[in-house]
């Protein structure tokens, strides 16, 4: 659950798609970038303050 004291981020957001890179060996690693699909294609970071699309993931 997000602390309610926390300003949102784009990591937060179910916009964001996370980047990774794979290693030698095979293992996948998640990066601290990746991009917003909401309303068009851009890169962010995910320390980036929410823009007003912004909307909660949905907790699994």
């Amino acid at each position: 659950m997000r602390n309610p004291e926390q300003k949102p981020t784009c990591k937060t957001c179910q916009h964001c798609v996370p980047h990774y890179t794979r290693s030698a060996r095979g293992v996948y690693h998640r990066l601290y970038c990746g991009h917003c699909t909401e309303p068009r294609i851009k890169d962010r970071r995910e320390t980036t303050p929410a823009c007003p699309h912004y909307r909660p993931r949905e907790e699994s």
